[in-house]
């Protein structure tokens, strides 16, 4: 469950990250 839990956070940061960034291009 941790793991799984783990993983699924670094998946949500990792494309929020990028999302942002994407965002961010602009700056």
């Amino acid at each position: 469950l941790y793991t799984m839990n783990n993983a699924d956070t670094a998946k949500y940061i990792h494309q929020a990250t990028h999302a942002l960034f994407n965002h961010q291009s602009l700056g």
